[in-house]
């Protein structure tokens, strides 16, 4: 089961270089992976989406699968592209396929979700001291234990799947200010030597409030992910611990407001047609179209999302 399967197979060298040993690292995060899911389904409990009878079900089918991982009986067939895959499986086996829980979470970086805690840390730290590249001397990021594996430490990612999962490039795109987006994977910024210099600088470490699970803010509903970030600049120490990530909808979560989601919304729809003119007008068309739905007429706005490719 694929989660992203589109009813044909995909070359075996392409699912080896897409999927590689995920099932064996995935074993390791499947505990933290079901105690999100928990924390996730008593939020949505708790806002009204998911009925008393609802959460007691699925809290009772995720607890059975977290036996299941601690007695080390759990296991991630070649038929499961990882470890999510063979969860929702598992739910839908026994609940049916309305327990497919949606992930209503933004992400405002291009990286792996898990980047996104300490990122938000290391972000908020460069924002309140105005701290730039060139004055950093060296980045400590800390969070879930996953986290010093080589695929997240990789300081020098050779393409755009590598720099997904690396922590040392996003921190990097975030500290020299480059656009969330495409940006982020072209060849300026993978190859030169400012991003380079700075992926050096940036080391990896482990949270010990990670191997908790009561940290995972699990009887409160939400997910957090126990996370923290040290920079070195100024002759001085900057640090700042994070629990959620930029974009959860959680109380206690970094605010972001209608301009983040505009903006991302800018930069994703501009690469299209990056020189055009006309474009970018269309562009902020449709979005000041979508801030202003309740005064929108209906037809324009769907020719319009229709011009940007979205049918």
């Amino acid at each position: 089961m694929k989660l992203w399967d589109k009813g044909f197979s995909t070359d075996k060298k392409i699912d080896l270089f897409t999927v590689g040993n995920d099932r064996e690292l995935d074993l390791i995060l499947a505990k933290y992976d079901v105690i999100g899911n928990i924390a996730h389904a008593k939020m949505l409990h708790k806002i009204g989406l998911l009925t008393d009878a609802e959460i007691a079900d699925l809290e009772t089918e995720l607890k059975n699968i977290l036996h299941i991982i601690e007695e080390g009986n759990f296991i991630i067939e070649d038929s499961f592209e990882d470890v999510h895959s063979k969860i929702e499986f598992l739910l839908t086996e026994k609940l049916g396929e309305r327990w497919f829980v949606q992930n209503t979470s933004i992400k405002f970086w291009p990286c792996c979700r898990w980047i996104h805690y300490p990122l938000t840390a290391f972000a908020e730290l460069l924002r309140e001291h105005r701290l730039s590249a060139a004055e950093i001397e060296s980045v400590d990021l800390s969070s879930f234990p996953m986290i010093p594996y080589p695929c997240f430490s990789n300081q020098d990612p050779a393409n755009l799947v590598a720099a997904t999962f690396s922590f040392p490039h996003a921190a990097a795109m975030v500290a020299l200010d480059v656009p969330a987006g495409p940006e982020w994977f072209a060849p300026a910024q993978m190859n030169g030597g400012r991003a380079k210099a700075f992926r050096k600088k940036v080391q990896l470490g482990i949270d010990p409030a990670g191997y908790d699970p009561n940290a995972w803010g699990v009887e409160e509903g939400v997910l957090k992910v126990p996370s923290r970030a040290r920079i070195k600049a100024r002759g001085t120490e900057f640090e700042r611990a994070s629990l959620f990530a930029l974009g959860d909808p959680w109380h206690g979560a970094p605010r972001y407001g209608d301009g983040d989601l505009s903006d991302k919304f800018r930069r994703q729809a501009r690469t299209l047609a990056p020189l055009s003119e006309r474009w970018h007008r269309q562009v902020e068309t449709i979005i000041e179209q979508t801030l202003n739905l309740e005064q929108t007429n209906v037809r324009e706005f769907v020719r319009g999302i229709q011009v940007l490719g979205f049918d």
